[in-house]
């Protein structure tokens, strides 16, 4: 369940020591398994050392006389014998290596954790000594950023806090919020330049759901829903493995592929700062790559020179 709310506090220093003490948690987890692995792992290669050289003595040791006297005399299956006890040695070798590689592999992975734990702990003491203030963020300040942005439809965006209970022992997850804002109809054109001739089609009014899970630190959650606005539902068109779709970069009813415009969304709600989220999502909606596998099904999209010279006519 979620209520609308004007605006939040987000306590910058609180969350990035619960960020750097999360991750210093997962680090120190992590390095005493590494710890544990390379243990476990020279014990192994310890173990086939010595069997190795037992191998090798034994082998090395036996003259053509030694084998031919185990077999009974049978120089048929003296060499059988042979040859079983060289493919046993290789075996017991490539055991060795296969260890040596493993424990080298290891080695590395416990260096990088360490580095990362060492810049975790800098990190954590820099954000003790913090006196960077809390910020207040409100949807009236949002709006007016977005003010110049043409494909957002003014005054829709909604801020939200997620809650669970009921009545008066409502009980709030903090750093669980919900941003939602409408887009109007707008055109795509190809952002491939070997299709650039290619008519721009028709994208329908799009609702966004911008998801930010900040309760977890060190593992921040974004995710961003797009839903047909209302009176648009009927302009879906089959899209990526025949789903019906708002956009051609979407793999279903309500997922986008971001594609190379993931990175800065993700990174803009992590930081809160929603405006810049929301006009790199009006880019992303307002393109498409003909050649990508999603991409092309803009065939199935109308013109948006037709949808809106018609919608003009109803008008």
């Amino acid at each position: 369940m979620y209520k609308t709310v004007n605006q939040i506090t987000i306590d910058h220093k609180e969350i990035a020591i619960k960020q750097h003490s999360r991750q210093i948690g997962y680090l120190t987890r992590d390095i005493a398994h590494t710890k544990n692995n390379i243990t476990n792992a020279k014990m192994e290669r310890h173990a086939a050392f010595k069997h190795n050289t037992q191998m090798a003595r034994v082998h090395h040791g036996n003259t053509s006389w030694d084998w031919l006297r185990v077999a009974g005399g049978s120089r048929e299956l003296a060499e059988q014998f042979k040859i079983t006890a060289d493919e046993a040695l290789k075996r017991s070798r490539r055991v060795r290596d296969s260890l040596d590689h493993s424990i080298l592999a290891y080695q590395e992975q416990y260096d990088r954790y360490m580095s990362d734990l060492t810049k975790q702990n800098m990190l954590l003491n820099q954000a003790y000594i913090s006196d960077k203030p809390s910020t207040n963020y409100t949807t009236k300040d949002w709006e007016h950023e977005l003010r110049t942005c043409d494909s957002y439809v003014q005054g829709s965006i909604k801020l939200k806090h997620r809650y669970q209970g009921g009545g008066f022992l409502d009980e709030c997850y903090f750093d669980f919020y919900k941003v939602t804002m409408r887009f109007n109809p707008m055109s795509a054109r190809s952002s491939n330049n070997e299709y650039i001739d290619i008519d721009p089609i028709y994208i329908p009014s799009i609702t966004a759901d911008f998801i930010i899970d900040k309760r977890y630190g060190g593992r921040h959650m974004t995710d961003t829903v797009l839903r047909a606005s209302p009176g648009f539902a009927k302009h879906r068109y089959t899209g990526f493995r025949s789903r019906k779709v708002l956009h051609p970069h979407m793999t279903d009813a309500t997922s986008p592929c971001l594609g190379d415009f993931q990175g800065p969304i993700s990174e803009a709600l992590d930081n809160f700062d929603i405006p810049t989220a929301v006009v790199v999502l009006s880019m992303f909606l307002q393109q498409f790559d003909p050649s990508d596998e999603a991409g092309r099904s803009y065939r199935n999209f109308p013109k948006a020179e037709n949808m809106f010279n018609e919608e003009e006519h109803a008008a």
